[in-house]
């Protein structure tokens, strides 16, 4: 009986002093684990990628745009009447067309495209290629005016326009508030 314990001793702690495997597995540490990336950033090998307009640790921190481009003016009404309760032209509607001044004035663009004898209320799309601002934060006038071939061109309504006004949003249209003119510019930001 006494050999009997012996052994069954000897067998225990031959079992019990077994090598354990659990030391051999590596603890698997995400490095992505707590941290966060707000605005649509994702987390790689523990660091934020950030979409282009944010930047920072988390993509928390706007990134200004380097150059916003007008690619479309839309002029869906105008009034029908001049100021003076006239018509634009003298025997036909509206000869429409826009340009883009700066707040001295200066003519910056003046669309090629002309609409002859427009209807106040339907729609007139200028699609644009080369309308880009590198001065973000400066202020425009987008306006649309009546060709006259006899006197000066008659205003007939206009935006002011500031490329990037407002911090931290990128609106893909701005347009009039609702009434009797309307106007909505389409837009795209480089970074």
């Amino acid at each position: 009986m006494k050999l009997m314990i012996q052994i069954l001793t000897v067998v225990l702690l031959v079992t019990s002093c077994g090598k354990d495997d659990s030391m051999d597995d590596p603890i698997v540490v995400d490095p992505c684990e707590g941290i966060v990336c707000n605005n649509g950033g994702t987390c790689i090998n523990g660091q934020c990628n950030c979409p282009e307009q944010y930047s920072g640790l988390s993509c928390s921190d706007p990134v200004t745009p380097s150059r916003v481009s007008i690619t479309k003016v839309t002029v869906s009404s105008f009034a029908p009447l001049s100021s003076d309760g006239l018509g634009w032209d003298t025997f036909d509607s509206a000869d429409i067309y826009f340009r883009v001044i700066d707040t001295n004035g200066n003519v910056l663009y003046t669309s090629s495209t002309l609409y002859e004898n427009a209807e106040y209320n339907n729609t007139h799309t200028f699609t644009l290629s080369d309308l880009d601002f590198d001065d973000v934060t400066a202020t425009y006038y987008v306006q649309i005016l009546d060709r006259d071939d006899v006197s000066n061109d008659d205003y007939i309504f206009g935006i002011e326009f500031v490329p990037y006004a407002f911090p931290g949003a990128w609106p893909p249209q701005r347009s009039t508030t609702p009434g009797e003119n309307q106007m909505t510019l389409d837009l795209s930001y480089t970074f």
